[in-house]
C-alpha cells in the first residue's frame, strides 16, 4: 500500500484511518467465548470481619484490584469463606446479605449497590450513586483508581502504573511515564528518557527486574561510554507493558541491589487478560528539528481459551525516529595554579573556561519490540507461565563539530575580562581550531526468557519455581569513524562567555579565519574503533509460603536464589595518520553542514557553517590490512576484559496481619563472588599482560514494613531496611583506557570495589479520598526517606605515568560516607463532586524535596558536596479530563539543579541546570473500535544546560518539541 499526503500529518492521517478499515475485517473472526475470570477455582481462608477488611483479604488473596466505596460497606460485616472456590463465588459469599454485588472486569473487582427489579426501589438504593459514573468512565481514570487501590492494599511502599495509564502518557518510551510519578526523575539523552532516578540517588543505584527477574542490560556504544548495571529505557516500546512496579521499600523477599528504588516491569500475561482481543496502532510523528516523518506500528493479540484455564499472547513493534540536537559543549573550566595565573599581583584561584565545541548531532533509529506469553491454569491448582521478549534498536548516528582552543598562557593579558573569579573573555593569536566530522552505526539487542511454576503442596504449603534467562548486546555494526582536521597554534580567536543568568550562548569570534576555507585545514588524523558488548544472565529461584494464621501472624515465606551475570567487553581502535596529518585537500573533498537553521533556537554569536569533510574520500585509501595493523597494539588488549559474576541468595519473611494492620519483617543473606580479567600494560616489555581478580563478599539485609490503619480513610507506613549497590561491571575491570584528545586522559577500573552499603528508613501517611460509586477518589500523600551509604563508589582522578607520560587516570573507589534525606508529597484528585461534564476532570500534583551530603577523597584531601545527579527539588504536575469518548491530559515535569561532575581538584564542579518539560496527550474514540490520538512532548521548546560554581556557561543541548498523531484499532 502506497501512502502520500499533504499538510503536517494529514496525508498520513488519511493513510492510517484507511488501514483502520482493513484491520476490522482482519479482527471480524475472533472468538469471544473465553471463560471469565471469575469462574476459576483456587483456595480462600478469609475469617468474618467487617466487610471491607474483608475485601482487602480477597484483593490480596487474588491479587486484584477491588474496588468500593469505603461509606457503602461501613457497620457491615461478612461471613466465613472457607475452600476451594471460583472467585466469583467467594466474592458472592463475602457479600450475601449485604444489598452489595461485585462485577469484574480488566481492571479488577467492582463492588456496587445490587439492582434490584423492584419498580420502587428502597431509598438507600436509589440514593446510592448510580453504578454509569463509573461503568462510563474511561480507561485512563479507571486504571489510575486500579492502581491507587493496589497501593493502599500493599505492605510495602509501592507506587504501580497500569496499562491504561502508560498507554495514555505522552513520551516514547515506558520511562517517561515513570518520571511523572512522585520520587522519581529522568535522565534524558538527546530527548529520550533513558535513565530513571528514584528519591533522589543517583542512577546507577537504582535496579530494574522483569517480572521479578534480573535482566541483562544494553550498553550505550555511541560514545564509548560504559553504564553497568543501568538500563536503557528508550529500547523498551510501551505497547509491550503491562504494569511498572516502583518499589521504594524493600522486603526480605525482593531482590538485593539496589538503594534508590527498583522498578519491575511486568509484560502482559494472556489469563491476566482473560478474553479475545485486537488491538492496532498506527502513528506518525515528527521533531521540529530533525522535520523527518516517522512512523510507528504496533498490534496486540490475545486469545483464551473456552474453558479460560490457556491463553496466548503476542505482541509486535515497529517505529522509526529521527533525532537531531543541537550542542555546545565545554570542555572543563580549569582551576589555575599561581604559576598559570596572568595576573601575578591578584590573590585567590581563577578559573579558565577551556575549549568551545559547537556540535550538531543526527540520529536515525529503527526501534522493534517483540512479546510472547504463554499462561496456563489447571484445576489442581497449578499454574505456569512461559514469558519471551526481544528488543532491538538500530542507529544511525552522525555528529559535525568545530572547536576553539587556546593556552591560557596565549591569551593576551589586555583582552582578559573577569567575573569574579572567571575568565569570561580573552583573545588569542595562537589558538588551534579542529574541525571534525564522526559517523557510527549502533546496534542494541536484548532477549529475555522466563518461566513461573505456582502450586500447592498440600492446605497450607505453596511454592512458586521460577527460572530465567536473558541476553544484550550492543556492539558497532558500522565501525566509528572520526575525520580530524585541524590548524594549530596559529588562529586568532575571541571570545566572551554569558553571565551566569543569561540565556545566551557564548560568543566566538574568528577574525583572520572563515571555517569554510578548505585551504586553511590541513589533516590531522583519522580515527576507528569498534565496540562488542555481551551481558547475559541466568537465574533460578524456589520460594514457599506456609499459611500460618495464628496471632497476628498470616504466613511465613522463605526462598533461594542462585544468580549469574557474565560480560565479556571488547573495544578495538586504530588511529591513522598516514596520508592525512599535515596534507591540505581541495574543496571538492569538503561539503557543507546539511542544516541551514543550528542553534537557530538560541541567542547565539557561534558560527553557524563549516566544513564538513567528506568520509567516503577521506577514508577511500584506508584498506583492511592499514586497520589491521594498527589493531595489533597492545593497548586494545588492555581496553577489554569480562567479568563473571555469581549471587546466591536466602531469606526468610513473617507476613503479618492484626486488627487494623498489616506488614512483614524478615532478614535476607546475599553472598556475592567475582571474578575480572583482562590485561596490563607493561610499559617496560611493551606487552600486555594477562591479569585476573576475585572476590567474595557477603551480606546479612533485614527489612521490616508496617502499615496501620487509621480513622478516616487513612492510612500510616513505616519501613526500614539495610540495602547494597554492588560495583559497575566496567569498574571492577582490570582495564585502561587511553583517551583521544588534547589533553592526556585515561580510564581505568578498579577490581578491588566492594558493594556500597546502606540503611534507609522511610514513613509517610496516606489520606485516601472517597469516589463516586465505590472508587477511590483519589489520595494526599506525606513522605519522609533517609538513606545513610558507605563505602559511597565515586570517581577518582589522579595523575599516573603511562608510557612515560603523564595522563590523568580516572577510577573508582570507595569513598567515605553520604547521606540522602527527604520529603515527599503526592496529591492524586478525581474531581466527581463537579456538575457534568466537569466531574470528569482529575488532577495530579507531586513534590519531592531531597537533600544530600558526600564525601568525595581527593589527591590533596576529602571534598564534600552534593550526591551528583540528585536534584533538591522535582515537581510533576498534572490535569486531565477522561471520559469514553474523550481523553486529554497536560502534564509539566520539572527537575532542579543537580551536580553532575564534583570538584576533582582540577576541574571546578559541573552542574545541570532547572529543566521542565509540558507534554500533552489528547485521545477521540470514534466508536467501540476506533480511535483517533495526539501528543506533544517539550512542547515549550525548553533547553538542557549545564554551568559550574558560579553559574558560569558549561554546556548547552537543545532537541526541540516533538509531534505525533495516530490511530488505535481494538477488537474483542
Amino acid at each position: 500500500m502506497h501512502c502520500r499526503g499533504s499538510g503536517y500529518l494529514a496525508g498520513y492521517l488519511a493513510c492510517l484511518l484507511t488501514l483502520a478499515a482493513a484491520g476490522a475485517a482482519a479482527a471480524a473472526d475472533i472468538d469471544t467465548g473465553a471463560k471469565t475470570e471469575e469462574e476459576k477455582k483456587s483456595d480462600f481462608t478469609i475469617p468474618p470481619q467487617p466487610l471491607g477488611d474483608a475485601l482487602l483479604a480477597f484483593s490480596r488473596l487474588r491479587q486484584q484490584t477491588v474496588l468500593f466505596n469505603p461509606a457503602l460497606v461501613a457497620g457491615l460485616s461478612s461471613p466465613a469463606v472457607n475452600g476451594r472456590l471460583a472467585p466469583a463465588e467467594a466474592m458472592a459469599r463475602l457479600l450475601q446479605d449485604s444489598g452489595l454485588e461485585a462485577t469484574h472486569t480488566e481492571q479488577g473487582w467492582l463492588v456496587r449497590t445490587a439492582k434490584s427489579d423492584s419498580a420502587d426501589p428502597p431509598a438507600d438504593i436509589r440514593d446510592d450513586p448510580p453504578l454509569e459514573e463509573v461503568v462510563a468512565t474511561g480507561e485512563y481514570r479507571r486504571s489510575l483508581q486500579s492502581a491507587l487501590a493496589l497501593k493502599r492494599d500493599a505492605d510495602q511502599h509501592l507506587d504501580i502504573l497500569l496499562s491504561g495509564e502508560i498507554g495514555k502518557s505522552p513520551g516514547g518510551n515506558i520511562a517517561d511515564a515513570l518520571g511523572r510519578n512522585t520520587g522519581v526523575s529522568v535522565v534524558r539523552d538527546r530527548g529520550q528518557a533513558l535513565f530513571v532516578s528514584i528519591r533522589g540517588l543517583p542512577t546507577r543505584f537504582n535496579r530494574l527486574t522483569l517480572n521479578g527477574n534480573p535482566v541483562a542490560t544494553n550498553e550505550n556504544v555511541r560514545t564509548s561510554g560504559q553504564y553497568g548495571r543501568q538500563f536503557h529505557f528508550d529500547t523498551l516500546p510501551p505497547e509491550l507493558v503491562s504494569a511498572v512496579e516502583v518499589k521504594k521499600s524493600p522486603r526480605a523477599a525482593d531482590d538485593e541491589g539496589s538503594i534508590g528504588g527498583s522498578v519491575n516491569i511486568r509484560t502482559f500475561r494472556p489469563l491476566d487478560i482473560g478474553h479475545n482481543k485486537l488491538d492496532l496502532h498506527f502513528s506518525a510523528g515528527e521533531s521540529r528539528l530533525a522535520q523527518r516523518r516517522d512512523p510507528h506500528f504496533s498490534l496486540i493479540a490475545n486469545w483464551v481459551n473456552t474453558a479460560g484455564d490457556l491463553g496466548i499472547f503476542l505482541a509486535g513493534t515497529r517505529s522509526r525516529l529521527n533525532l537531531r540536537q543541537d550542542r555546545v559543549m565545554n570542555f572543563g573550566w580549569q582551576q589555575l595554579g599561581a604559576e598559570q595565573n596572568p595576573f601575578p599581583g591578584r590573590e585567590g584561584a581563577l578559573m579558565s573556561p577551556g575549549s568551545i565545541r559547537p556540535t550538531l548531532e543526527q540520529e536515525r533509529r529503527e526501534r522493534s519490540g517483540l512479546s510472547f506469553a504463554v499462561q496456563r491454569e489447571s484445576e489442581s491448582g497449578t499454574a505456569w507461565a512461559l514469558n519471551f521478549l526481544q528488543l532491538q534498536q538500530d542507529i544511525d548516528y552522525r555528529e559535525y563539530s568545530y572547536s576553539a582552543d587556546y593556552d591560557i598562557a596565549a591569551l593576551n593579558p589586555d583582552s582578559i575580562g573577569l567575573r569574579g573569579e572567571a575568565i569570561v573573555t580573552g583573545a588569542t593569536d595562537a589558538g588551534s581550531v579542529q574541525i571534525g566530522r564522526e559517523t557510527a552505526g549502533l546496534v542494541d539487542l536484548g532477549r529475555a526468557l522466563d518461566f513461573t511454576l505456582e502450586g500447592d503442596w498440600n492446605r497450607d504449603w505453596s511454592y512458586t519455581l521460577s527460572a530465567a534467562a536473558s541476553d544484550a548486546e550492543s556492539y558497532n555494526d558500522d565501525p566509528i569513524r572520526r575525520t580530524r582536521l585541524q590548524r594549530e597554534d596559529n588562529t586568532a580567536i575571541g571570545f566572551e562567555l554569558p553571565g551566569a543568568d543569561s540565556e545566551r550562548l557564548p560568543q566566538l569570534d574568528y577574525p583572520d579565519l572563515s571555517l569554510l576555507d578548505a585551504a586553511a585545514f590541513p589533516g590531522r588524523r583519522l580515527e576507528w574503533r569498534r565496540n562488542d558488548t555481551r551481558d547475559s544472565n541466568y537465574s533460578a529461584a524456589l520460594s514457599t509460603t506456609r499459611d500460618i494464621d495464628r496471632g497476628f501472624i498470616s504466613n511465613l515465606q522463605t526462598g533461594i536464589k542462585m544468580q549469574r551475570r557474565m560480560r565479556d567487553y571488547r573495544r578495538t581502535d586504530a588511529i591513522i595518520t598516514g596520508g592525512i596529518e599535515g596534507e591540505y585537500f581541495p574543496p571538492d573533498h569538503f561539503g557543507t553542514l546539511a542544516v541551514d537553521d543550528f542553534l537557530s533556537s538560541a541567542d547565539s554569536g557561534l558560527p553557524q557553517q563549516w566544513l564538513v569533510p567528506d568520509e567516503s574520500l577521506f577514508w577511500r585509501h584506508v584498506d583492511a590490512d592499514t586497520i589491521a595493523d594498527n589493531l595489533l597494539s597492545e593497548q586494545n588488549r588492555v581496553n577489554s576484559y569480562s567479568v563473571d559474576e555469581t549471587v546466591g541468595a536466602a531469606y526468610a519473611q513473617l507476613d503479618l496481619d492484626g486488627a487494623g494492620w498489616r506488614g512483614n519483617i524478615g532478614l535476607r543473606y546475599a553472598e556475592t563472588r567475582h571474578r575480572a580479567r583482562g590485561h596490563r600494560l607493561d610499559s617496560r616489555a611493551d606487552t600486555a599482560e594477562p591479569v585476573s581478580h576475585s572476590a567474595r563478599y557477603g551480606q546479612l539485609l533485614p527489612a521490616a514494613n508496617l502499615a496501620v490503619e487509621l480513622p478516616g480513610q487513612s492510612l500510616w507506613r513505616i519501613g526500614a531496611a539495610r540495602t547494597l549497590k554492588r560495583p559497575d561491571l566496567q569498574d571492577l575491570a582490570p582495564r585502561l583506557t587511553l583517551n583521544s584528545g588534547e589533553e592526556k586522559t585515561a580510564e581505568g577500573g578498579n577490581p578491588q570495589l566492594n558493594a556500597v552499603t546502606a540503611w534507609q528508613l522511610d514513613t509517610g501517611i496516606e489520606f485516601y479520598l472517597p469516589g463516586a460509586a465505590g472508587t477511590q477518589g483519589g489520595m494526599i500523600g506525606v513522605g519522609a526517606f533517609y538513606k545513610s551509604l558507605d563505602g559511597f563508589i565515586h570517581r577518582d582522578i589522579a595523575p599516573a605515568e603511562i608510557d612515560g607520560e603523564t595522563y590523568k587516570l580516572t577510577t573508582r573507589v570507595n569513598g567515605g560516607r553520604a547521606q540522602v534525606s527527604g520529603l515527599e508529597l503526592d496529591y492524586r484528585q478525581n474531581m466527581h463532586w463537579l456538575p457534568p461534564p466537569w466531574n470528569r476532570l482529575g488532577a495530579q500534583a507531586n513534590l519531592t524535596l531531597s537533600d544530600s551530603r558526600a564525601h568525595y577523597q581527593r589527591e590533596n584531601g576529602t571534598v564534600q558536596d552534593q550526591l551528583e545527579d540528585v536534584a533538591r527539588r522535582t515537581f510533576n504536575f498534572g490535569i486531565f479530563y477522561d471520559s469514553p469518548k474523550l481523553t486529554s491530559r497536560l502534564q509539566y515535569s520539572w527537575r532542579d539543579d543537580s551536580l553532575s561532575e564534583p570538584d576533582d581538584g582540577n576541574r571546578s564542579a559541573r552542574n545541570s541546570r532547572d529543566f521542565g518539560t509540558l507534554d500533552a496527550y489528547l485521545s477521540l474514540s470514534l466508536n467501540d473500535h476506533i480511535g483517533l490520538f495526539l501528543e506533544g512532548i517539550n512542547l515549550t521548546g525548553a533547553a538542557e544546560r549545564e554551568y559550574v560554581t558560579g553559574g558560569e556557561f558549561a554546556g548547552y543541548s537543545y532537541y526541540g518539541r516533538r509531534i505525533s498523531a495516530g490511530v488505535k484499532l481494538h477488537f474483542e
